[in-house]
C-alpha cells in the first residue's frame, strides 16, 4: 500500500487548467487518500477541471504561493502526513509517494524532493537556488541542494511550526522552523520535467525569481530566533 494512503496532498494552483487534471489523477493512481487543490484566484477553468478529476477545491483569494499553501493546510485534517506538489505537472506523483514512505517509515520528519543537476531551469533560478541553499546550510545547518516545492511532512510537526501566509517564503519557513525544532530533514533526488501548460509565476521571469529570493532571505533572517 502506498504511503500516500495516509497523506493529504495539497496542490496550490493558479491558471493551471491544462495540467491540473493529470496531476490530480496521478495522485489518486499513486494511492493518495485525499487531494486538496487550492485555487489561487485562477482566471481559467482550474477549479472545474480539478473538481472533475476528483479533488476537493478550496479558495485562496490572496495571491501568493504561501497563501495558497496555508489555505490548503488549514483544510487538511485527519491525516498522518501532509504532502505538497505543484499543479503544473512538472513533478510526478510517484516521487511524492517515495517521500511519503520516508516519513511514514520513520526515516524523516520532513522529506523534500530535490531536482538534479540535469533538471532544466533558467540560469537566474539556479543562481538564486544555490545562494539560498548556502544560507540554509550556514544559518540552520540544513544541507540540501535545492529548495523544492515537492515535500511531505508529519502532520503533528506541521501544526507545531505555526506556518504563516506569505508570497513565496513558505518553502524556506518550513525548512528553517523544522531545523529550529530539531526535526529530521531528508532530501531525495526526483524527476523533474517541463510544465504541462501555463507560465511559471517564479522561474518564468527574472522579476519573479528576484521577488522569491528576497522573500527567502527575509525568512532566513526572521526565523533565526524562532
Amino acid at each position: 500500500m502506498s504511503a500516500l494512503g495516509c497523506t493529504t496532498v495539497i496542490v496550490p494552483a493558479r491558471d493551471e487548467a491544462a495540467a491540473i487534471g493529470n496531476v490530480v489523477a496521478g495522485l489518486f493512481r499513486s494511492g493518495a487518500a485525499r487531494v486538496v487543490v487550492v485555487d489561487n484566484a485562477s482566471r481559467d477553468a482550474t477549479r472545474a477541471v480539478a473538481r472533475a478529476a476528483g479533488a476537493e477545491v478550496v479558495d485562496a483569494s490572496r495571491r501568493g504561493y504561501g497563501w495558497a499553501c496555508l489555505a490548503g493546510t488549514r483544510a487538511a485534517h485527519g491525516s498522518e502526513l501532509v504532502g505538497y506538489i505543484d499543479g503544473d505537472g512538472s513533478f510526478r506523483a510517484r516521487e511524492l509517494a517515495r517521500l511519503a514512505e520516508l516519513v511514514s517509515g520513520g526515516q524523516a520528519d520532513l522529506a523534500i524532493g530535490v531536482r538534479g543537476r540535469t533538471a532544466i531551469m533558467p540560469a537566474h533560478q539556479r543562481v538564486g537556488n544555490a545562494a539560498t541553499c548556502a544560507a540554509l546550510r550556514a544559518l540552520y545547518g540544513v544541507t540540501v541542494s535545492d529548495v523544492a516545492p515537492l515535500r511531505v511532512i508529519r502532520a503533528d510537526l506541521l501544526r507545531e511550526l505555526d506556518m504563516q501566509g506569505t508570497r513565496y517564503a513558505w518553502l524556506i519557513e518550513m525548512l528553517a522552523k523544522s531545523a529550529r525544532r530539531g526535526a529530521r530533514i531528508a532530501a531525495r533526488e526526483v524527476d523533474y520535467g517541463p510544465r504541462q501548460g501555463g507560465t511559471s509565476k517564479v522561474s518564468g521571469s527574472a522579476r519573479g525569481s528576484l521577488l522569491a529570493g528576497l522573500d527567502f532571505f527575509r525568512a532566513l533572517a526572521t526565523y533565526r530566533t524562532w
